[in-house]
């Protein structure tokens, strides 16, 4: 659509219209990227789950808050 500054009855409406139609792309595309995001780190929790309980289990034992020398 070619916009006419000149013509005032439409000027004001269709810069509107294109403001609106911008925002909601980028609103859905942040909304997209919200999604893809969480589902990547709904992905990995198992794996870092599994990583924290090998780590934990080299780690020594821990008695009323002091370490226990091996």
């Amino acid at each position: 659509m070619e916009l006419n500054e000149n013509d005032e009855m439409t000027f004001g409406p269709v810069i509107r219209a294109q403001t609106s139609v911008i925002t909601t792309v980028l609103n859905t595309q942040a909304k997209v990227d919200e999604t893809r995001l969480r589902r990547q780190t709904l992905d990995r929790l198992p794996a870092l789950l599994k990583l924290v309980e090998e780590t934990a289990a080299k780690l020594p034992p821990v008695i009323e808050g002091e370490l226990v020398q091996p």
